[in-house]
């Protein structure tokens, strides 16, 4: 785990729940490989995109669950 500082982000990249943009942000800012969430506003097609410019997989709980068992 690592605390990030997303307070001076400016991030405007979730469109129907900008209340979620600071969940983007501390990925981004903490260079997360993974954003796992059932959130529908996390996976927009706009913040899917957004997250794989930077790679980072916007998963859910079980696609994640699936990629960590093939290894």
């Amino acid at each position: 785990a690592e605390i990030v500082d997303v307070s001076a982000t400016d991030l405007d990249v979730v469109p129907h729940d900008p209340d979620d943009n600071p969940i983007v942000a501390t990925a981004v800012v903490g260079a997360a490989d993974v954003l796992c969430t059932l959130d529908r506003h996390l996976r927009h097609v706009d913040v899917k995109r957004y997250c794989a410019e930077r790679h980072i997989d916007v998963l859910t709980d079980v696609e994640l669950l699936e990629r960590l068992r093939a290894g």
